[in-house]
């Protein structure tokens, strides 16, 4: 009876005078496959000066739970083990309800990732005891660049990181094909070169658990034959190459790069873009572009995660956000089970706030193409620029899987209105790009593909100033 007397007052009163903050939701799972460890550690805060106690968590079977302790004690954090048994392969989110002595409804947790290999057979989650508790956001990555025929190691193969849109690291391997670098736990997308080979771009999530990336590359032969004639001696010529050149010369051409070793400090994302694009795209004046008025309408269904594709597309309109002008403007709709406005519009020259919805898009869910076209037009409508480029730029990797709306009808009808629509398709097929360019003629805009690193760089910059160029100067 008295148990039942302190449980009542806990939540008539803890209610009130206790709370509970979980942090950096959502948990991300990443890439689960055979060496996954598929569990990850879940912060709870109590935030309070009252003692809080986890109850219980909500979960089938395919969950196990453990706890670092129960009783959360006034400004302090305890740790809830979540591990996850997939059934199925594909992108999975899924909610746990937390039910704590504060709240008379429970709290929820969400978990994402994505599934590539279903285990045979269950793994007991390992207890506090048995294993220490993955606070630390930062690991040692160690990536192994090696020949796929001769199994041989390969020196100077490029690994650069891409981290939300943003290559955060380029890192060069040794003469035994290796190199290892402190970096933050996380989804990354890799992009793997070296001369006389095939470059290399995959996805992988990592954390110190899932630290060891080996890469295989194969052989280019027609770049090792261009390599071969390019190095052979020339009979006619008396002159060896050394002395075509000075010294200051050969040492710059070796050293050029065009791409950022390391991001300083200081240094804002929008800054290190806009610094990248003036070096490649320069000379987007008012004079020679008409002021643009885009509308992205993103795709953000299942499809696009965890594949690599959203992450190149995060690259495309980033580099793009680094060369807006004021004069431009910039609307945001994503779609999936639903059409959404992300980004109400803004001038171009608000590259931080452009830059931060693009990081923030996840991917989750079916295809409504067609609600998120009529969104996105609408919209293009509303801002329209008289005597401007005023463009939907849409962003997909296939087709449409809800035909609640004609895509066609609406290319043609708001082409009259003088809104164009471009298409930028994400390492689509061909069948997929049947009917996206049957689209793009309709609506008379350009159809765009990205299948790698190198093309998503400059592919939305190039699609603008083609679109915006004038035929005449003002």
């Amino acid at each position: 009876m008295k148990n039942l007397i302190n449980t009542f007052i806990l939540f008539a009163f803890g209610a009130v005078n206790a709370q509970t903050v979980f942090l950096d939701q959502p948990y991300e799972l990443g890439l689960l496959d055979k060496s996954s460890q598929r569990y990850v550690d879940v912060p709870i805060k109590n935030t309070s000066d009252k003692k809080v106690f986890i109850f219980r968590a909500e979960a089938d079977k395919r969950f196990q739970i453990r706890y670092s302790s129960k009783e959360i004690l006034p400004d302090s954090t305890v740790y809830m083990r979540v591990q996850f048994t997939p059934e199925v392969k594909g992108p999975f989110s899924e909610k746990i309800a937390v039910h704590f002595s504060c709240y008379t409804a429970p709290k929820t947790i969400k978990l994402t990732g994505f599934t590539m290999v279903v285990p045979t057979s269950a793994i007991a989650c390992p207890s506090f005891s048995d294993q220490d508790i993955n606070t630390s956001l930062n690991f040692e990555l160690e990536v192994t660049v090696i020949d796929k025929e001769t199994r041989e190691p390969i020196h100077k193969a490029q690994v650069i990181l891409i981290k939300n849109g943003i290559p955060v690291e380029k890192l060069i391997t040794n003469s035994k094909g290796f190199v290892e670098k402190e970096v933050e736990l996380g989804l990354y997308y890799f992009v793997v070169s070296v001369e006389t080979y095939f470059p290399t771009e995959f996805v992988k999530y990592v954390n110190r658990n899932n630290n060891v990336v080996l890469v295989e590359l194969e052989k280019d032969p027609d770049l090792e034959l261009l390599v071969i004639e390019t190095n052979k001696p020339d009979e006619e010529i008396e002159d060896s190459p050394e002395d075509l050149f000075e010294p200051d010369e050969i040492e710059s051409a070796e050293t050029l790069e065009i791409i950022i070793d390391e991001v300083e400090v200081q240094d804002t994302i929008s800054e290190i873009m806009v610094e990248i694009v003036e070096d490649h795209y320069p000379n987007f004046s008012v004079n020679e572009f008409k002021p643009s008025n885009i509308v992205f309408l993103v795709d953000v269904s299942s499809s696009m995660a965890y594949t690599g594709k959203l992450d190149l597309l995060k690259v495309a309109m980033i580099n793009l956000a680094g060369m807006l002008r004021d004069v431009d403007q910039i609307t945001m709709v994503s779609y999936a089970d639903n059409a959404n406005i992300i980004l109400e519009t803004l001038p171009g020259n608000n590259p931080d706030t452009i830059i931060s919805i693009i990081q923030g898009l996840k991917a989750n869910g079916h295809t409504a193409g067609g609600k998120g076209m009529k969104k996105a037009y609408q919209k293009a409508e509303e801002v329209f620029i008289p005597q401007g480029n005023n463009q939907v730029i849409m962003a997909t990797d296939g087709g449409f899987t809800q035909n609640d709306i004609n895509p066609y009808k609406l290319a043609k009808k708001y082409k009259k209105k003088g809104i164009t629509i471009s298409i930028v398709g994400v390492k689509t097929n061909s069948i997929q790009e049947l009917s996206l360019e049957k689209v793009v003629e309709l609506g008379e805009g350009n159809y765009v593909r990205i299948k790698n690193y190198e093309e998503a760089q400059g592919a939305l910059i190039d699609e603008i100033k083609a679109s915006s160029k004038r035929s005449w100067s003002p």
